[in-house]
């Protein structure tokens, strides 16, 4: 044996394979009312990651996550979810959707059963589900994970309730969806979404008429979820209050990919730029048939 073959570098091992991302969008394409509204997007929200799409009214924000999740059709490009084509995919209760605002047509509907309308979605088969990165034992002790995510049995026998609490709203649980203030609404949609314990959260301005102590319940919340190594995809025009969250940022301008990557720093005077209209998202019965289906 030589001196050299003493001191040779080991052979290198290769790399593990990196997780599948939770969403894969190569090129895509959009044409409403024959008008182009996306131009070759590429966009991908890694596992345990939060994506913040940003841009001005009108950019194609919200006809992005529209797309994605099947809601508005494209005519171009592709879409992956957790590794399998939008087409094929199954596994729609591992995603939890909050639009921007939800009109609700039945008057007697209370923000519980709003609310466990998501929890009929958590009780799809396990197996219908995509697989996700397995958990860390330490992150997840310290994100509050485990049995029911650290809450108490009593909490964990009713998912729904434990979600209105983690949004700060169990208290107004039994009143009218409709009488709730417009930050109420929202954040009882969140609550919606995390009953159905999804592994994706896509969120279309989530704070919006949010006041400033919710914000910053809503984002102790998406910390958590996220660092249980589940994903976060959110269209928002403040980025403040999740400014610290941001893993990046996707800008859109006029249907195209403007910047990919850390949150851009804005002066005040521009923040106007990326602000998108706070209108209906057609959610007319407090829940969207294909998560329950």
């Amino acid at each position: 044996m030589t001196a050299s073959d003493q001191t040779a570098a080991p052979a290198p091992t290769s790399a593990p394979p990196s997780p599948v991302p939770a969403v894969a969008v190569t090129g895509l394409g959009v044409r409403l009312g024959g008008l182009p509204v996306l131009r070759q997007v590429d966009l991908r929200v890694e596992s345990g990651r939060m994506v913040a799409l940003l841009g001005a009214n009108g950019s194609g924000k919200t006809t992005l996550i529209r797309a994605l999740l099947g809601l508005t059709p494209y005519q171009s490009g592709s879409i992956e979810l957790f590794g399998q084509p939008q087409a094929d995919f199954k596994g729609w209760a591992a995603i939890g959707y909050v639009p921007q605002r939800a009109t609700i047509s039945l008057h007697s509907t209370t923000l519980i059963e709003v609310v466990r309308s998501g929890v009929l979605a958590r009780r799809r088969r396990r197996s219908d589900r995509p697989a996700t990165r397995p958990l860390d034992p330490a992150a997840s002790a310290a994100a509050g994970a485990g049995p029911a995510r650290g809450r108490s049995r009593a909490r964990a026998f009713d998912p729904a309730i434990a979600a209105l609490t983690e949004v700060g709203l169990a208290d107004q649980a039994k009143e009218l969806f409709l009488h709730l203030s417009g930050g109420q609404q929202q954040r009882a949609l969140l609550a919606r979404a995390l009953a159905q314990d999804p592994d994706l959260l896509v969120l279309d301005e989530p704070l919006a008429g949010v006041d400033l102590t919710h914000q910053r319940s809503i984002a102790d919340q998406l910390d958590r979820f996220r660092r249980q190594g589940r994903s976060v995809l959110a269209v928002l025009h403040e980025t403040d209050a999740l400014a610290h969250l941001i893993d990046r940022a996707v800008v859109l301008r006029e249907g195209r990919v403007t910047h990919d990557g850390p949150l851009p720093e804005l002066p005040p005077s521009h923040r106007h730029e990326h602000e998108a209209p706070l209108k209906p998202a057609g959610l007319v019965t407090g829940m969207e048939p294909r998560w329950i289906s």
